[in-house]
């Protein structure tokens, strides 16, 4: 759920009217679970842990030769990092339902290394995806880049195939066709391991002749194609916090550099938009009978506040058009912010056509 939602998910800022991201998180449910048949068919039930890990990683190394062990010493039980998989790693709302979804549960399990291969690659990933900036390249999935959302315009008329991706440095939505479209690359694979198998490979072994050929094999791409060494960090990638079977989102800090992306309309969209939602909300919040004179202040204030930025705008603006009211602000400055985009993404499709075209007079 995390992989597709929050690391092969574009935060576009666009309502998703005309995309399926239900069908893109069944994709990625499908890809993953694929990905731990592999490793099952692979290693088995009860694999071993590779005899190299300590070298790769000794942290690792610690944690699941601690659980490998079925005489479990509290006295060298590594707690900071099953503090940082369950406290400090962002998982989904359903994550405590599972069997090893509490670490209370997860240490009385009998057979607890699938579950930390998991985690540990879920872990890893955040580490790397959730400090990498939205506008660079090293933050896409795969070659088609992350789900993005996309406007009511881009939805079908029949049927549900409509998935669409998009690159951190464009704007252009792809629309992908296949299952196979959602796996990742293997781009950058000496810094993160999008794979969960082949993560699962940097881990396990399996005592069976079977494998070993396949084992030899991996030896001689593994030092050359993955990272490496692994080191966990202690940095809380958690965004929401759990409470009585109930999540909520933390507060965020916005500074004006994270806004720079956005055009004079687009910021003018946003702003509008939260403030004709604020003067529809307030008197729902405080009651329509009986309001204080504090609310009653609150809201007069708001719509105060909601007239003076209509006006600043007709004095300031760029545009020669003049409002009379937040609604009619906003509606124009959508509008102004899509006709925009349409404008970037002809713009990106035309310089796309200019490089394929110099590339192929280079060969």
């Amino acid at each position: 759920m995390i992989a597709n939602s929050a690391i092969a998910k574009k935060n576009n800022n666009v309502e998703d009217r005309g995309g399926n991201h239900e069908l893109f998180e069944h994709f990625m449910h499908s890809w993953v679970g694929y990905e731990i048949v592999q490793i099952l068919f692979k290693y088995g039930l009860t694999p071993k842990i590779r005899t190299d890990l300590q070298d790769w990683s000794p942290q690792l190394h610690e944690l699941f030769s601690y659980f490998e062990d079925k005489q479990r010493s509290t006295s060298n039980k590594p707690a900071q990092m099953l503090e940082t998989l369950f406290e400090g790693t962002e998982h989904c709302s359903y994550f405590e339902k599972l069997p090893y979804g509490r670490r209370i549960k997860f240490e009385k399990m009998s057979n607890t290394t699938i579950p930390l291969v998991i985690l540990t690659w879920l872990r890893q990933l955040q580490e790397y995806f959730f400090d990498q900036s939205e506008m660079k390249e090293t933050i896409d999935w795969n070659d088609y880049g992350r789900y993005c959302n996309v406007p009511l315009r881009y939805a079908v008329n029949k049927g549900i195939s409509n998935i669409y991706m998009s690159k951190a440095n464009s704007t252009d939505p792809e629309k992908i066709d296949s299952i196979d479209c959602v796996a990742p690359n293997k781009k950058y694979s000496t810094k993160v391991v999008k794979s969960l198998f082949d993560w699962a490979e940097l881990i396990l072994c399996r005592e069976n002749s079977y494998v070993e050929n396949i084992a030899k094999s991996f030896e001689n791409k593994k030092k050359k194609n993955f990272p490496q060494q692994y080191k966990m960090t202690t940095h809380s990638y958690k965004k929401t916090e759990t409470k009585k079977g109930e999540s909520r989102g933390d507060i965020e800090t916005y500074t004006p550099e994270d806004q720079q992306h956005k055009t004079p309309e687009m910021l003018m969209s946003l702003v509008s938009g939260f403030m004709i939602d604020e003067i529809v909300r307030l008197p729902k919040a405080t009651g329509k009978k009986n309001l204080s004179q504090k609310n009653i202040d609150l809201i007069n204030k708001t719509n105060r506040a909601a007239a003076c930025l209509v006006e600043y705008v007709n004095k300031t603006g760029e545009t020669e058009k003049q409002f009379n009211t937040l609604k009619e602000l906003k509606k124009f400055m959508t509008d102004e912010a899509e006709k925009q985009k349409e404008d970037i993404d002809g713009e990106s499709s035309e310089e796309d056509e200019e490089e394929e075209y110099d590339d192929e007079n280079d060969d």
